[in-house]
């Protein structure tokens, strides 16, 4: 207790200074955090510590009349939802059987504990036996996909029945674990007070631990309140194919021996699959996990550039938000260059559909448009593709026509790693690259004077999703299509089936009530985002009016938010359709964001496809209130090129004087 006294004296620490002075006690500086917590008045951390419920049981944190601010708050929903979610990898339920069983005989359990660990390891095999069942029932009706078998409402009851965790069970088998976890801390503790070496290998390992805390955490969710919440589940089974290359050089004989081999010319490439089977068990309403939050603290504040469209989050999160704020940016709008463009340099129509994603004219004419605009900016430029699929088609077709190596002479041209190992040398590199050019003449259209880098790179990815490119860092953003999500992930498609019949559920509910009962047939021409706005702006309207309330409707240039219910009036949550299309315009406002990055900065954004000039209306709705009034829909590249160079040559004056 002195040592928690002696650094909380010390004020707010370093975090190496911090681990460095309690290495030097025989002390954890990670649980020792938790007490230094306890009295903490500001905690910074990560904010799935605060969703993650295993974490804060772990911690016994309580956040009761605190203020809680999340920072980047646009992914919040989807860390809710997984923070209320567990998947059980087959690999990992056999693995926590053995350890189980291993544990069982080389501890010499006895009594209630043996019965404990013995009920835990019949848990996982009836798991175990029904992931197997439903998948060759599946393969024997010839139905196998990605998606292979699904369960909601009172079909999760019975298969959690028939797993030996219905309703009359899950108690009991919960404090099955309680106790032998009880009895591993126990254990652990008698060790190192009498100092001996805690032996880890004689207990159950930590992810076996750790698969039976998120069950049972998450089945707390669902028989809570009597069972109120499992219409926000789905239990779906997974079988997932995964394709990889492997060289194999061929065995040395007696004429090869010594002799240099070449992967190119020697190496063969087999491929070998690996299935991947999980039973999951996916919570849909991001509300399970706000709730509980919400309830408890004082106040809740969302703060990121990319809440937009703000109705969208609070009908996910079913939270009210009384206070919003939609600021405009710092950067004055004449340092700010907005353009979508419908035709490329070679006169096609660029629309990045999956249908057309195959097309060579629409791959070419994409890589053209990409090269000209980098020949006309200088510094860092990020083209942002909707998926890692459409980016290694680009490529390999850009390889193939000799269109990179023109790049390589403008740009040093970066690929996005898909791994995180090697993402900070790539980072390193790509502003080592703007560095090293920076001042470098541009030569017009035809020039071949490298003027920065270029990174290609992926929305939803790690250079979308944060990263500072400042100043010369990042003078040009370029996004290629729309990032909708994979409609073909079997979770996405839940989640589309989820929104769909609850929004169903409560349209049925507001038109039996006659005051509201006309909204049904509001704006049916607008898109699905902006129906569904309009739908709530009108609803809302509706009940102010019955109840004498004004509502201000300031003229704007930028359309303003439709106004929201009053307090108790639930927001329409949106359909499959809408929140298929929030969670696009999210990811592409945050690649959109990477560049303009302080007052005194400047930049250019092009959107590339021509569903942003040919229907403005519908398409531009999603995307962030300060930019979205500032783009010039040009339908031919070459004017828009004109107007770029205009711009570049007028701040790039400016930024040197």
């Amino acid at each position: 207790m002195s040592s928690v006294q002696t650094l909380n004296q010390a004020g707010s620490w370093d975090l190496e200074d911090y681990v460095e002075t309690l290495s030097k006690v025989p002390t954890c500086p990670y649980f020792f955090a938790f007490k230094l917590f306890e009295r903490a008045s500001i905690c910074f951390c990560p904010y799935n510590y605060l969703l993650d419920p295993v974490f804060r049981e772990t911690v016994s944190s309580d956040f009761a009349g605190s203020v809680v601010i999340i920072d980047e708050a646009h992914n919040i929903e989807d860390a809710a939802r997984d923070a209320t979610s567990v998947t059980l990898l087959e690999k990992d339920v056999l693995a926590a059987s053995e350890d189980l069983k291993l544990y069982l005989n080389k501890a010499n359990v006895e009594g209630t504990l043996a019965k404990d660990v013995t009920a835990l390891i019949n848990l996982l095999g009836a798991i175990h036996r029904v992931m197997q069942l439903t998948r060759s029932r599946l393969v024997q009706a010839g139905s196998l996909t990605s998606s292979a078998h699904v369960w909601s409402g009172a079909e999760i009851e019975g298969l959690l029945s028939a797993v030996g965790l219905g309703a009359d069970r899950f108690e009991a088998v919960r404090l099955s674990f309680n106790r032998l976890n009880a009895n591993i801390q126990k254990e652990s503790v008698t060790d190192r007070d009498n100092l001996s070496r805690v032996d880890e290998s004689q207990f159950p390992n930590s992810a076996t631990l750790r698969l039976f805390t998120y069950i049972f955490i998450m089945l707390k969710f669902l028989y809570n309140d009597e069972m109120r919440r499992i219409q926000d589940y789905r239990a779906v089974l997974t079988e997932v194919s995964d394709i990889q290359r492997h060289h194999v050089l061929p065995t040395e004989d007696s004429n090869s021996a010594g002799k240099w081999l070449s992967r190119r010319t020697s190496a063969k490439v087999r491929l070998v699959e690996s299935k991947t089977l999980s039973l999951n068990f996916w919570c849909l309403n991001p509300a399970v996990c706000m709730a509980n939050i919400a309830s408890t603290v004082h106040c809740l504040i969302l703060a990121s550039g990319t809440l937009s469209p703000l109705d969208a989050m609070a009908a996910e999160l079913n939270l009210e938000f009384p206070v919003r704020l939609e600021a405009s940016h710092v950067v004055p709008l004449d340092r700010v260059f907005a353009a979508s463009v419908s035709r490329g340099p070679l006169g096609n129509r660029l629309c990045a559909t999956y249908a057309n994603q195959n097309v060579f004219t629409f791959q070419d004419d994409v890589g053209q448009l990409v090269l000209e605009a980098c020949q006309q900016v200088p510094g860092g430029v990020l083209c942002f593709f909707p998926s890692y699929g459409l980016m290694d088609k680009l490529i390999a077709r850009w390889e193939l026509t000799g269109l990179l190596d023109k790049l390589e002479l403008v740009k040093r041209v970066l690929r996005e790693p898909r791994s995180s190992e090697r993402f900070e040398d790539w980072v390193a590199e790509f502003y080592e690259a703007v560095d090293t050019t920076r001042g470098s003449p541009i030569k017009g259209l035809r020039g071949e004077s490298v003027t920065g880098a270029l990174a290609l790179a992926v929305c939803r990815g790690k250079v979308s999703e944060g990263l500072d490119f400042t100043d010369d860092y990042g003078r040009l953003v370029i996004a290629i299509g729309i990032p909708f999500p994979a409609i073909n992930n079997p979770q996405i498609e839940q989640k589309r089936s989820f929104n769909d019949t609850a929004r169903v559920g409560q349209t049925a509910a507001r038109c039996a009530n006659p005051t509201l009962a006309r909204l049904s047939n509001h704006a049916s021409s607008r898109s699905p985002l902006k129906a569904s706005l309009a739908s709530q702006n009108c609803v809302a309207q509706e009940v102010a009016a019955a109840s004498r309330v004004e509502w201000s409707n300031s003229p704007s240039k930028v359309p303003a938010s439709p106004a929201r219910p009053p307090p108790g009036a639930r927001q329409l949550v949106l359909s499959g359709s809408e929140w298929y299309e929030a969670q696009a315009y999210r990811a592409l406002n945050q690649a959109l964001g990477r560049c303009i990055r302080h007052r005194n900065d400047w930049g250019a954004i092009i959107l590339v496809d021509a569903r942003f000039v040919e229907q403005p209306a519908r398409y531009l709705s999603g995307i962030s209130r300060w930019l979205r009034n500032q783009f010039r829909a040009h339908e031919r590249w070459s004017d828009l090129s004109l107007d770029l160079a205009d711009f570049v040559q007028r701040l790039t004056q400016i930024t040197n004087d």
